[in-house]
């Protein structure tokens, strides 16, 4: 059972001592709180673009002049993360995909700028890392989140990035999960492929608008050559 910010209740060490969870975890942006000191097992990392980071609003260009929020760097959010500071305790890893709550707050939302896949895929590896220096039974890594539109954290597809975030995790993942059904699977279609030419064309569709376009006139006349999408 997750609980976020138990250290707000009242009582939280006896209300922990009588439940009949078998494994309570805490969830609350002040890292400063050990779950042991409250019954509980396990901590669940909470990284909040408020909590001790750098303003960077005012090296951003604003378009609203009214704007009352706040700019945070993304790497240096991630890099906050990178370093095990457990000591002892049970902390669950969490990394977050990016980050922007304008869209819950107009005008006043806190957004962590400059996230990009790249920097995301690095923390994700980072955490799995520190994630393994835990006992097996303890080795768990949070994203946050599949779908948080409204806080501006999700891997679902978008229009930016595409399935960027999605494939990210998966080559990050690939290195500490091993399911030996997918590797027999991938080996069969590798095994069954066969070059029919000697020219590839590689085209990388951004702007889908254009694609007709670049097929018409580049691509629909071109024989002997493979294409890849």
């Amino acid at each position: 059972i997750i609980v976020y910010q138990p250290e707000r209740l009242r009582d939280v060490s006896e209300i922990a001592r009588r439940s009949q969870a078998r494994y309570l975890v805490s969830a609350s942006p002040n890292r400063a709180v050990d779950p042991r000191s409250i019954g509980f097992d396990a901590a669940v990392e909470y990284p909040d673009v408020r909590a001790g980071l750098g303003d960077a609003t005012p090296g951003h260009a604003l378009l609203d002049r009214e704007f009352s929020g706040h700019i945070y760097s993304y790497a240096e959010l991630a890099n906050s993360f990178d370093s095990n500071r457990s000591a002892g305790a049970a902390v669950i890893p969490t990394v977050i995909p990016s980050w922007d709550d304008e869209a819950a707050r107009p005008g006043a939302g806190d957004c962590a700028a400059g996230a990009n896949p790249t920097l995301y895929a690095n923390w994700l590896k980072k955490s799995c890392e520190r994630a393994l220096l835990r006992p097996a039974g303890e080795r768990f890594v949070f994203i946050n989140a599949w779908n948080a539109w409204l806080d501006g954290a999700y891997l679902e597809p978008d229009q930016q990035c595409g399935y960027a975030y999605l494939h990210a995790t998966a080559n990050v993942l690939r290195d500490y999960h091993k399911d030996p059904d997918t590797a027999k699977l991938i080996d069969q279609i590798n095994s069954a492929f066969k070059r029919a030419n000697d020219v590839a064309i590689i085209l990388h569709c951004h702007y889908e608008d254009l694609i007709p376009q670049i097929f018409d006139q580049y691509i629909s006349p071109i024989r002997d050559a493979d294409l890849f999408v």
